[in-house]
């Protein structure tokens, strides 16, 4: 549970920031930027440090510092993870009634036996940036087996370029420049019969943007020359996904390159491929799932109406429950509402904490399957 910095002499007057590094300086530093009157004392295992003076507040290690003092005191861990050892530290001293964790954030998380283990996952650490995926177009040409995106049984649905714009709008409005990229993809999104009116509009909301388009490749040979000029003006890059297909994907390749377009490839080894296995019983481990997941805080995606997802899974899930029977679905506590949020901060934040939704999943982590065709069968997604 979070708390405001302001929260804090409530709760005692003496306050111990724990790692005289540097992220114990940001965290004094906003201290006394916001006037938060008390005794404060830095705390640190480095006896090199001790007796060192810090913007006016002693370096202490646990032999010099008043037991007193350790008792009364809030401590707050100020470090990137991990910390393990740090709060592990304090709790063999008996010290971890009031524990919170800095790490750059404007909220302050408690630190307790329950919770820490997660805390300590680097997956929960907030990106200073936000990128994201968002769908232009819903289904696929591919229609691959288990798909995560879920297009090889959505049904036919293109984005609406003005939705996309007010969606950016709010973006920007929360985070600025911290809002950094965008991939354009879906579905294929070379489907859609608008796609440059995307790259434009990113370009036009937020000029530094980087877009990037990640594609099948396998309709890039009858795209139409004003096609090729968007994504040169606007500084596209395509990621093209190279499926073990018959198709020509060198010669794609070299069209790419003569465009003077930057590309990337994506592809599996192996002929392996990542497929879901979700868990309708719901009982998985959410914590343990989430910081063990390949896709959380990472593949971040925006929906048409505004809702952020630390994951593409809950974000497209509804394309499976139009299908099948399933007692899986997602909740208003699986996503941030770009619309109702009004603080930067917390949107990365609560990015980086685990959902509800991670109980559907099994261990966390995608399983490694042959590709192939898509059958439509519920258990092409299943444990």
């Amino acid at each position: 549970m979070g708390i405001k910095f302001e929260e804090l002499p409530n709760l005692s007057k003496t306050i111990i920031i724990f790692g005289a590094g540097v992220y114990g300086k940001k965290c004094l530093e906003r201290l006394k930027a916001k006037d938060i009157c008390a005794d404060y004392f830095f705390l640190d295992n480095n006896t090199e440090k001790e007796g060192l003076d810090i913007n006016g507040v002693r370096v202490y290690s646990f032999d010099s510092i008043s037991q007193a003092v350790l008792t009364e005191a809030v401590i707050i861990i100020a470090k990137l993870v991990p910390w393990e050892s740090m709060y592990l530290d304090l709790n063999n001293r008996g010290l971890e009634d009031r524990v919170y964790v800095y790490s750059g954030m404007e909220l302050l998380e408690k630190v307790t036996k329950e919770n820490y283990k997660l805390l300590n996952c680097k997956k929960r650490v907030s990106n200073n940036v936000l990128w994201f995926d968002y769908h232009v177009v819903e289904q696929c040409n591919l229609n691959c087996a288990g798909c995560i995106h879920f297009s090889c049984i959505a049904k036919e649905e293109y984005a609406d370029v003005q939705m996309y714009r007010r969606n950016l709008e709010q973006i920007k409005k929360l985070l600025g420049k911290r809002a950094a990229s965008v991939i354009l993809l879906g579905g294929e999104p070379l489907l859609h019969p608008d796609l440059c009116s995307f790259f434009r509009a990113t370009k036009e909301i937020m000029p530094w943007m980087q877009i990037s388009l990640v594609t099948n490749g396998i309709l890039l040979e009858r795209m139409r020359e004003d096609f090729w000029d968007a994504l040169y003006e606007n500084g596209v890059l395509i990621a093209v996904t190279k499926y073990p297909i018959k198709f020509q994907y060198e010669s794609l390749f070299r069209i790419i390159e003569n465009k003077i377009i930057n590309y990337v490839i994506n592809e599996e080894k192996g002929n392996k491929w990542m497929k879901l296995a979700l868990n309708e019983g719901g009982n998985g481990d959410i914590q343990e799932n989430y910081c063990n997941c390949s896709m959380a805080n990472k593949c971040i995606t925006l929906t048409k109406e505004g809702r952020l997802f630390t994951c593409p899974v809950p974000a497209h899930f509804h394309h499976f429950k139009d299908i099948f029977d399933t007692n899986i679905d997602y909740c208003s506590d699986d996503y941030i509402d770009i619309f109702t949020e009004n603080d930067g901060d917390n949107v990365l934040s609560k990015l980086a904490t685990p959902i509800p939704f991670c109980r559907f999943c099994k261990s966390g982590t995608l399983e490694k399957s042959e590709w192939k065709v898509t059958n439509k069968e519920k258990n092409e997604w299943m444990q």
